[in-house]
């Protein structure tokens, strides 16, 4: 595997989430000189319905607001940035990575912005099946190294949340198939499988 595959099978079968709040299911881990924050996946009925919740919301963050959807701000919690900031304290000279698949890669985003809001350095924001999540359509996630949002044209589930934006799209895989949005769960599910060469 590739660096970026090993980023998404890692993301896609981690078994030691933490689920908090509006089940929204994180995990902060140290390994390999980094200090990694992890969001995964739509994996239940309410990732979903807060998938879904379109309607613009505005989210405060410490004592800043960001325009997000309403699903997206009620799932949102400050508990996994708080212990990112503290295994960071922690451990000043690893790499800090924010990282996501799906649903999770929104909650990375929202994540990246209330971590660097104060001027804090991210080293690298990396997302998969990546969705839109920001209403202006001039958000920056600033003072981030990296950022990669992968997305594959036939993973439909991307397309989702009409009017919102995303900050760095990066795509991957096979071209538009009107045939191949109907298996959209398969491109969605397999980040593994694709070519990241000219992102790596």
């Amino acid at each position: 595997m590739t660096t970026e595959q090993e980023k998404f099978f890692e993301i896609k079968t981690y078994h030691s989430y933490k689920k908090i709040g509006d089940d929204l299911d994180y995990a902060v881990i140290v390994s390999d000189n980094s200090v990694i924050l992890q969001f995964q996946e739509s994996i239940s009925k309410t990732d979903w319905k807060n998938n879904f919740s379109f309607l613009p919301c505005r989210l405060k963050i410490c004592d800043k607001h960001i325009w997000t959807t309403k699903g997206y701000a009620r799932a949102y919690s400050d508990i996994p940035i708080d212990e990112f900031k503290r295994a960071c304290e922690e451990f000043p000279e690893y790499t800090r990575i924010i990282r996501g698949w799906s649903f999770g890669s929104a909650m990375a985003k929202i994540a990246s912005v209330h971590f660097t809001q104060d001027g804090k350095k991210l080293d690298e924001l990396t997302t998969f099946g990546d969705v839109k999540c920001f209403l202006n359509p001039f958000r920056k996630i600033k003072n981030c190294t990296r950022i990669r949002q992968y997305v594959t044209i036939n993973d439909f589930i991307t397309w989702c949340v009409p009017f919102y934006y995303r900050t760095n799209k990066c795509k991957v895989g096979d071209r538009f198939s009107f045939k191949k949005i109907f298996n959209t769960d398969y491109y969605h599910c397999n980040y593994d499988k694709y070519d990241y060469s000219k992102f790596e």
